[in-house]
């Protein structure tokens, strides 16, 4: 009787506490390989995840907002392990509905392991929501990385299509004995290469450079919006302080569609040149210290925009310009929180630091 009370409280509290029996479906495509099931509401190690109608990490598509379709793999889609309110695309969201003082939906578009032709062809069947704009979040590994339909879906455990029916159960076969048979083992080939590729950089051996970068540039130049792509750093790479050959090519892709990475970077350096000095007149003074230097135009308005709704009136416009506006405010804060660490450094800076930090309304509130 006694162990029997024992084992209901373990289960209760399994299920309760840490979310056993709640994780996140998926389902297979003959699409896009495999997505999260649609209309998934859990509540999984202390962590809200809530999956709408068409499968996005997002609320459910509202008509009159503004949207930009955020794509990418586990990186934007944040896992089990991410809260709702800690998303990039919610904290995106809802910094930008406060800078233009009307509501934006940055769209939750991702699976763990997805590629930009993925991405691309959920877009197909699902159409584009009048976008205003794409972001792709990709890392170096995604030049080569193509969808293969190889089944995943019941068969992984990170891909599961139903629940455990105890949590006691999925403790022991999903987390206990895979540890607990490792134990004095020696690591297999697979699990060397894991190594490997998280020490050198993830390198696929995929055919040609992934066609969902291009497809995707083709849908966003149809519709005249920016595509924006965001590349996400391996651990090598930040290690080297320079993206791997795979990382280089997708930067040359982007470099080959028709953006002048020159100007770009010209901007990014000179977009502050008044705050140091003048940061009451920031945004405004730096157009008479441009304009003394003979300045074009063209980066005195690009400099300016960066502050629309803040502490400027001129409204970004250009693809750069918009990238900017979207990326300073949150960078700022990042740079604070490396101030506040012993090496003053971003290299050894933990993504769990950054979203603690972010909750804080507090901190580096003179950034926000």
């Amino acid at each position: 009787g006694g162990i029997l009370v024992y084992v209901i409280l373990c289960e209760a509290l399994l299920r309760v506490k840490w979310g056993f029996c709640d994780t996140v479906l998926m389902k297979a495509s003959d699409k896009y390989e495999y997505i999260a099931v649609p209309n998934q509401n859990r509540m999984r190690f202390g962590n809200h995840i809530f999956y709408n109608s068409l499968s996005m990490r997002s609320p459910e598509v509202k008509k009159e907002s503004i949207k930009i379709l955020g794509l990418g793999d586990s990186v934007i889609n944040g896992g089990v392990l991410t809260d709702q309110d800690s998303l990039a695309t919610t904290i995106l969201s809802n910094r930008l509905s406060d800078a233009l003082s009307q509501e934006v939906e940055v769209l939750n578009i991702s699976a763990g392991s997805w590629e930009p032709d993925n991405c691309n062809a959920y877009v197909d069947e699902n159409g584009c929501f009048e976008t205003m704009a794409m972001l792709l979040v990709v890392s170096s590994h995604d030049a080569h990385d193509n969808m293969d339909f190889k089944p995943i879906v019941g068969i992984s455990p990170s891909f599961p299509e139903r629940q455990y029916s105890l949590a006691i159960v999925e403790l022991f076969d999903r987390y206990l004995l895979p540890r607990i048979e490792n134990i004095g083992k020696k690591r297999t080939q697979q699990q060397k290469l894991a190594d490997f590729e998280k020490e050198e950089g993830i390198k696929k051996t995929g055919k040609g450079f992934n066609t969902g970068f291009l497809a995707l540039k083709h849908k966003a130049d149809s519709l005249h919006i920016p595509m924006i792509i965001y590349l996400h750093a391996e651990q090598s790479e930040l290690k080297n302080k320079q993206y791997n050959s795979q990382g280089e090519e997708i930067v040359n892709f982007a470099k080959l569609n028709n953006e002048d990475v020159e100007k770009w970077g010209v901007v990014g350096l000179l977009h502050d040149l008044d705050y140091e000095q003048f940061p009451e007149e920031h945004c405004h003074k730096v157009v008479e210290i441009m304009q003394e230097e003979g300045i074009d135009d063209f980066y005195i308005h690009a400099v300016c925009s960066h502050g629309y709704g803040i502490c400027s009136d001129v409204k970004p416009e250009h693809i750069m310009e918009k990238v900017l506006f979207t990326t300073d405010e949150l960078t700022g804060l990042i740079n604070a929180l490396c101030l506040m660490r012993p090496s003053k450094s971003v290299l050894d800076l933990e993504v769990k630091s950054v979203k603690k930090k972010f909750k804080d309304k507090s901190f580096a509130s003179g950034v926000k």
